[in-house]
């Protein structure tokens, strides 16, 4: 969702996917770039890779910044895991925002 106001820019809550590390990256540094020309940036500290077995594992690059590789993390609320089951967390992730 792109939210434009008089001074300020906001994307929010993105997901990229690819077959191989190598169009993932490619298809990172365009978004980055592109997305510069409208005036938007990427947190890439807040910018994570995840995959499945299937994928070799390989450093992915933007803007001179190796993103980390995670295991989860947290997408519109919820904890995403990849091959395994996360009712667990997802339970307590649940619990603890609601006290």
């Amino acid at each position: 969702m792109i939210y434009i106001g008089y001074q300020s820019t906001l994307a929010d809550d993105v997901v990229t996917m690819a077959q191989t590390m190598g169009d993932l990256n490619t298809m990172l540094n365009g978004l980055t770039r592109v997305s510069q020309q409208v005036g938007l940036r990427t947190n890439m500290s807040k910018t994570k890779i995840m995959s499945n077995v299937h994928v070799p594992l390989q450093p992915v690059i933007v803007e001179s910044t190796a993103l980390d590789i995670v295991d989860e993390y947290v997408y519109l609320r919820h904890t995403i895991q990849l091959g395994r089951s996360n009712f667990k967390k997802k339970v307590t992730r649940r619990m603890q925002l609601s006290a």
